[in-house]
């Protein structure tokens, strides 16, 4: 499978379940069973976004690369950081990315939304299911951009609430869930890209398999 298929599905229910990964991370705030062909992870409780890593043990997802996610919610927002040694670069053309489909179905693909990510320079990913809203965060740490898919572009969205904190490599964020539609659960797949000419590249993918 291409490495553009790896993300997750996170279970509300399933908090404490022995770490697996396939190919969607769900996150269910409400609970309820995860189909029985993806793996559920992660927790929930209150993030403060200030670049301390106050996340729980079992809210890390490993990436390529050495790098780490983290995921979590409560009942107001939904939280999400990243710990690699590019968040550090201070680059203008490396960016953190984040994709969610709210409206998550066992066809990835027969939800509203869209597979094709934003364009990046010459970079245009295939996405693992129709996503609704797209996370970007620039590594220079001059912007922060929660995006929405209109039923025919990509274009700015509810940005209301919405943070970013930056401590070395670590980089944490905040999402308010009435800015995702306040879904019940979401798919979510994240990556760092390097958009600039001649060294483009995707990188610090999560999860690191496709298997347990």
């Amino acid at each position: 499978m291409k490495s553009q298929k790896q993300c997750w599905r996170f279970e509300g229910n399933l908090l404490r379940s022995a770490r697996a990964f396939v190919f969607i991370l769900w996150v269910s705030f409400f609970g309820g069973q995860a189909p029985s062909s993806l793996f559920a992870a992660g927790g929930n409780h209150t993030i403060t976004i200030d670049g301390t890593n106050d996340f729980a043990a079992d809210e890390d997802v490993p990436g390529t690369s050495g790098s780490t996610w983290y995921f979590t919610w409560d009942a107001a927002n939904f939280y999400f950081a990243v710990n690699a040694s590019d968040v550090n670069s201070g680059s203008s053309t490396k960016w953190v990315l984040l994709y969610l489909d709210a409206d998550p179905r066992q066809n990835t693909f027969s939800g509203n939304g869209t597979a094709l990510g934003q364009n990046y320079n010459t970079q245009h990913p295939g996405l693992p299911f129709n996503a609704d809203y797209h996370l970007r965060w620039k590594a220079d740490n001059t912007f922060t951009d929660l995006m929405s898919w209109n039923g025919s572009s990509w274009v700015g969205g509810n940005n209301s609430g919405v943070q970013a904190f930056q401590s070395g490599t670590f980089v944490e964020y905040k999402i308010p869930r009435a800015n995702l539609g306040s879904p019940a659960q979401v798919y979510v797949c994240g990556a760092m890209i390097n958009e600039q000419g001649g060294v483009e590249s995707t990188f610090f993918l999560a999860p690191q398999s496709n298997g347990p």
